[in-house]
């Protein structure tokens, strides 16, 4: 069964940002940091029952080697027949602030 995935606007700026921030901090660090975040959401996506459930319906999954959390809920809705992957989305709201990736998804500033 494939799952919907909503990420909310407020969730899609914080990753943004803490992409810029670990890009600043060490080049190459904001793609490692996506890619990380990408990842965790596939796994919540393939398997979403796995995580820890912490109160009712909501979960949290653990970013590997980052400090960040990804709290969701598996909901009843519809199977969805895809989704806009995170990076892509990621990526949109960046680019409309003047930044692009480079072929080795590193981020250039324009």
């Amino acid at each position: 069964m494939t799952f919907a995935l909503q990420v909310r606007r407020a969730a899609e700026l914080e990753i943004a940002e803490a992409l810029l921030w670990y890009q600043a901090k060490n080049k190459g660090l904001g793609a490692e940091f996506l890619s990380e975040v990408s990842q965790t959401i596939d796994r919540i996506l393939e398997t979403p029952l796995i995580y820890q459930n912490v109160h009712r319906r909501i979960r949290k999954a653990i970013v590997h080697r980052f400090p960040y959390l990804i709290w969701y809920q598996v909901g009843t809705a519809a199977p969805a027949k895809g989704h806009q992957p995170l990076r892509q989305k990621i990526r949109d709201l960046l680019a409309r602030q003047t930044l692009q990736f480079n072929r080795h998804n590193d981020i250039v500033t324009g």
